[in-house]
């Protein structure tokens, strides 16, 4: 009698042990689908807000927001980007070049290479400026895409080095430290330098902490040149040629200048500037449009930082967005007049 009573006791623990474990999992259950489905409907609604320009994930808030920052990063002064205007910024190139040009170890003239050619990502030709029709193995889409519309190779590194090094003018000038408390400056010899269609300074800017160097000459050429502890950087800035003088200051932190030099161009811009490119006055802060007048094929080109979010569209028809100037974008388009749009999803 003891042992059925046993019997039905244990039966009817394990029933409920059971039961007890068959709710805690349907409890778990439910909180895995409920936060499966939560988490479902918050990407929804961040999808939608996304959609809809509430929400951007840190992206700027228009096109033009970091054209002039990441300009002066890349080049200093040597692409005049001076003005958030957009029409400012536009330019059409009929020529491209290797943009390997970029990590030269001379000092070049960068407002001439800026202003003659868009720099794309491809393999150069020794007989750049020509169009022959026997292509090398080696040369990348974009390169041929860039001979198809222009009817030129893009031009490699050794050829744009060869015609657009810097002469010397002058390394006549002592070190510097510069202090918060203690500016410094150099004299320019103005009737040297006017010979010269554009002056470039160079130097060696070391630090032992971290600071920002300011180098002006007056209110419309200011450089905001950061420094690193420990770290040499060098630095290449275009200079005015009507000023006598260049002028550095720190606001807290003390610098050392070292290895100061003047170059000078004395070549001038040949580019093509027959391209006529205006702007649509209604333009969303998404998308930039307008139109191009050209006699010649070309590259038409946009400070916008470039970025797979960014899509482009010439008469209507989706085009390939290149990579031009390290970080910007361009479109190949045809002679004659052509509608543009870019957009960023």
């Amino acid at each position: 009698m003891k042992t059925m009573i046993s019997d039905k006791t244990d039966s009817s623990s394990d029933k409920n042990t059971k039961k007890a474990k068959n709710k805690v999992l349907g409890h778990l259950l439910s909180l895995f689908f409920g936060i499966l489905l939560g988490g479902l409907l918050c990407l929804l609604l961040v999808v939608a807000a996304r959609h809809m320009g509430l929400i951007s994930f840190g992206e700027a808030d228009s096109f033009y927001d970091t054209a002039v920052s990441y300009y002066s990063e890349q080049f200093g002064d040597a692409a005049s980007a001076q003005s958030q205007d957009p029409p400012s910024f536009a330019r059409f190139y009929t020529r491209a070049a290797d943009t390997s040009i970029l990590n030269s170890d001379v000092s070049l003239d960068l407002e001439r290479i800026l202003q003659e050619n868009v720099l794309l990502e491809g393999e150069g030709s020794e007989d750049a400026d020509t169009a022959d029709s026997d292509a090398a193995d080696s040369e990348s889409a974009t390169a041929s895409l860039a001979k198809e519309i222009t009817g030129k190779k893009i031009r490699p590194a050794s050829k744009l080095q060869e015609s657009c090094t810097l002469d010397g003018i002058s390394r006549d000038f002592t070190d510097l430290t510069v202090n918060p408390s203690s500016p410094a400056a150099i004299q320019l010899d103005t009737a040297t330098s006017r010979l010269y269609q554009r002056v470039y300074l160079i130097f060696a800017l070391t630090a032992d902490s971290d600071g920002t160097l300011t180098v002006s000459q007056n209110s419309d050429m200011v450089y905001q040149i950061p420094f690193t502890a420990g770290e040499k950087k060098n630095v290449q800035i275009a200079i005015s040629i009507s000023s006598d003088s260049v002028n550095f200051s720190c606001e807290k932190e003390s610098c050392r200048i070292t290895d100061l030099a003047l170059l000078g161009s004395v070549k001038t811009i040949s580019a093509y500037t027959g391209a006529q490119i205006a702007f649509d006055e209604n333009t969303e802060k998404d998308q930039i449009s307008g139109t191009v007048t050209t006699e010649n094929a070309g590259f038409l080109f946009l400070p916008i930082p470039y970025s797979k979010n960014v899509k482009a569209y010439v008469d209507g028809i989706k085009t390939d967005v290149l990579r031009a100037d390290a970080c910007f974008v361009c479109v190949p388009v045809g002679s004659g007049e052509h509608t543009f749009a870019f957009y960023r999803k």
